[in-house]
């Protein structure tokens, strides 16, 4: 589950084939399927069992299971990175000895993307099982999150103030060429006055499109009576389209006069 309470969820399944192999679908945290389920695994030749995952706060996963004879000996242990919402990479081998079986994985992530896969290893130190480990950096070439900059802005007493792209300074210098706006998720609210989108007052974790956004219909709507330098702020985070991996939270302050 990632930070935004959205999950994916894996299994075995058999394809059109008869052949069992990993499957798995991506869900929000209102219990609502992202598309269709998906093939996890690239080998389709015989066996894929025993998927398991992991996901970091962003959002980005890794499944790793156990496929026959994809190595030539036995089963062997496999995985795949995805971005969010299924943007994938090639399938590795996590396993770099390949006589007899490695079977039963495991896995783990970091906030940073780095994951560790386990698995036990028959034969290779010379008695039966052993446990084996293989530590994983995010594959070169990835989504660089987002970034936002704190800053204040002011709005005049009794009028609503509009968040428009260029006041919500939304950068992207990880990647070239830069990605471009998503979703903005309200992390913290207003202590005073709230937060609307079309309208509606919005809670803590909502997201905000980017058509909502340009159309003018992310808004604060300040108290009638209460003034201060700063007034009060919220705290957002920024997602882009380039695997949506979100940004760091960013704080926004608000003042009247």
């Amino acid at each position: 589950m990632d930070a935004a309470g959205d999950f994916t969820v894996v299994w075995e399944g058999s394809g059109p084939d008869g052949r069992v192999r990993y499957l798995g679908t991506t869900v929000q945290l209102v219990a609502v399927a992202q598309g269709g389920q998906f093939v996890v695994n690239s080998y389709t030749t015989n066996t894929q069992i025993l998927p398991k995952i992991a996901m970091d706060p962003a959002g980005a996963f890794v499944v790793t299971g156990k496929s026959y004879l994809q190595d030539g000996s036995r089963y062997g242990i496999y995985g795949k990175e995805y971005m969010r919402w299924r943007g994938s990479r090639i399938e590795f081998q996590a396993n770099t000895y390949t006589t007899n079986s490695q079977t039963l994985p495991a896995i783990a992530i970091d906030a940073a993307g780095s994951f560790v896969v386990a698995w036990e290893s028959y034969g290779q130190d010379g008695s039966r099982s052993g446990i084996y480990e293989q530590l994983f950096a995010p594959t070169g070439g990835g989504n660089v999150a987002p970034m936002g900059t704190p800053n204040t802005v002011t709005t005049l007493h009794n009028v609503p103030y509009v968040f428009f792209c260029r006041r919500l300074w939304i950068s992207d210098p990880g990647n070239t060429p830069p990605n471009t706006l998503l979703n903005v998720i309200v992390t913290t609210l207003p202590g005073l006055g709230y937060l609307t989108d079309n309208g509606v007052q919005i809670a803590a974790r909502a997201k905000v499109s980017l058509a909502d956004i340009t159309s003018g219909k992310f808004k604060y709507i300040p108290p009638s009576v209460a003034t201060g330098t700063p007034l009060t702020s919220f705290t957002f985070q920024v997602q882009d389209n380039g695997g949506l991996r979100q940004g760091a939270m960013t704080r926004t302050r608000l003042r009247k006069r």
